[in-house]
């Protein structure tokens, strides 16, 4: 059995592959620069991992194209296999991204615990340790940006009237 491989390549095509490389190049670039830094799971951090779903998404436009422009192409005996084939990758991928949503769950319930803490801390301030207080910003002068805070009537001391939609009390857990 001989195998072509054939390299005609469309403009949506060159779109799909500069996407995958962009990701690959940009994960990295990020993966190298976060090993300096000496904290490699920092490149997992949601703000980095925008431009790889841009592969995903280029990888599914590769795979959709390829699968329908093969069935259409080939003798009927091979479509069957190219269908099965392309069915595995599809429910592969989809494997692969409900266990990374679910994990985004769960990290987004950590991350508004987290926040609730740091909320209830800062509302505390005035009783708060100052090692308490450089959890919410890596200076000494946390104190008395609280005290404008307040004095303001801004962020976590804002009244209960002024509150923003998507305020973390929705959940009950944040402070009052």
């Amino acid at each position: 059995m001989v195998i072509q491989l054939r390299l005609i390549w469309s403009s949506s095509d060159v779109t799909a592959a500069t996407l995958v490389l962009l990701s690959l190049l940009t994960s990295a670039v990020i993966t190298i620069s976060r090993v300096g830094f000496g904290h490699i799971e920092w490149a997992a951090s949601s703000r980095y991992t925008t431009l790889g779903t841009l592969g995903i998404a280029g990888f599914y436009m590769l795979l959709l194209r390829d699968h329908l422009l093969g069935v259409a192409q080939e003798p009927a005996d091979r479509a069957p296999l190219r269908s099965r084939l392309f069915s595995a990758l599809l429910a592969l991928l989809f494997v692969g991204l409900v266990t990374a949503n679910s994990e985004g769950v769960a990290m987004g319930k950590a991350e508004r615990e987290r926040r609730a803490e740091l909320q209830l801390t800062l509302l505390t301030f005035e009783t708060q340790s100052d090692e308490a207080l450089q959890a919410l910003l890596p200076w000494e002068g946390v104190r008395n940006e609280a005290r404008f805070l307040k004095a303001a009537g801004l962020s976590v001391f804002r009244p209960p009237g002024r509150q923003p939609r998507n305020a973390l009390r929705k959940s009950g857990a944040g402070p009052p």
